[in-house]
């Protein structure tokens, strides 16, 4: 009876070993990718302003902030309760002008002009108001305004051309008179020469 043969299996190669090793390096990076972190994060004050506001009570943030020297700050903060102070104002003379509750055209035309004088009162005059106003730059605003001007354009544009119908029709007529008078004027001037004539016997 025969023995089965052994095969001597040979070692891999030294080129083949570090192959391998790369591919399994190279699908271990592909699988778990290295962790990207973000550069340049701006920190969220507001957030950290909120979270202190817990351990100081409201008076010693006050006293705290009278620290700041930082004019923008302050400013901003000026900007924001000019804007609140404008919408309460607002707000109080819509209570006053509207009629039964009901915010008309009437009503906000009645605050317009009462802003308008205000700021009159207050130096300014007719023509910085107008640039405020030409300063808008809503479309929405801008529509009825041009539905006006454009009606009243073309409405202007039909009355002179009647007009100018209406001084061709006089122009003709007084025409048609002057011819009509001119051939008896003639004719009177005619019948005095031929009587002048007569009598001198010439």
């Amino acid at each position: 009876m025969t023995t089965p043969t052994e095969f001597e299996v040979p070692p891999p190669a030294p080129e083949d070993v570090a192959g391998r090793l790369q591919e399994v390096l190279s699908s271990r990076e592909d699988a778990t990718p290295e962790p990207k972190f973000q550069r340049n994060v701006k920190q969220d004050f507001k957030y950290f302003c909120e979270v202190e506001h817990r351990r100081f009570g409201t008076n010693r943030i006050d006293k705290l902030r009278t620290q700041i020297t930082k004019s923008a700050y302050w400013e901003r903060e000026a900007q924001i309760l000019k804007s609140k102070l404008a919408d309460v104002h607002l707000e109080s003379l819509l209570l006053k002008f509207a009629m039964d509750g009901k915010l008309t055209t009437d009503t906000w035309r009645k605050v317009r002009k009462y802003y308008a004088h205000r700021l009159k009162r207050n130096g300014l005059s007719a023509e910085q108001l107008r640039e405020t106003r030409l300063s808008i730059n809503e479309q929405c605003y801008w529509e009825p305004e041009a539905e006006v001007l454009r009606s009243t354009a073309d409405r202007l544009e039909i009355d002179q051309q009647k007009k100018h119908v209406k001084a061709r029709r006089r122009h003709l007529t007084q025409a048609k008179r002057s011819a009509r008078r001119a051939p008896a004027k003639s004719t009177e001037s005619e019948g005095v020469s031929t009587r002048t004539r007569s009598k001198t016997g010439c």
